[in-house]
């Protein structure tokens, strides 16, 4: 008898989900869509606010860390207009995160 063994998924779906809203976030952004990225940066700020640890969790460690791979692509008026997309409870994560001793 041949037993299948089921590894359970490793990630948690949060953790795809936010992949998907950084990755539309830094599209909106390579396009000037700034309304696009205000509106995707508000979703995830909410999502933030009213998450897990799982979901505050991914939103640092994924969202919150990929602005600084939208930096080198962009100008300085591109990377204003991109932080003023940014509602402040992110903004502050961000700032934090790049602030951080060892960094």
């Amino acid at each position: 008898m041949v037993t299948r063994q089921i590894t359970p998924n490793t990630q948690p779906a949060i953790f795809s989900a936010i992949q998907e809203l950084t990755d539309q976030a830094k599209r909106f952004a390579f396009q000037h869509d700034f309304a696009g990225l205000k509106n995707c940066m508000n979703l995830v700020q909410q999502i933030y606010k009213t998450g897990n640890a799982a979901a505050k969790n991914a939103v640092e460690n994924i969202f919150v860390f990929a602005f600084s791979s939208i930096l080198p692509r962009c100008n300085q008026v591109e990377w204003q207009l991109v932080q003023s997309c940014m509602p402040t409870e992110l903004y502050t994560l961000y700032v934090r995160q790049v602030t951080k001793v060892g960094c």
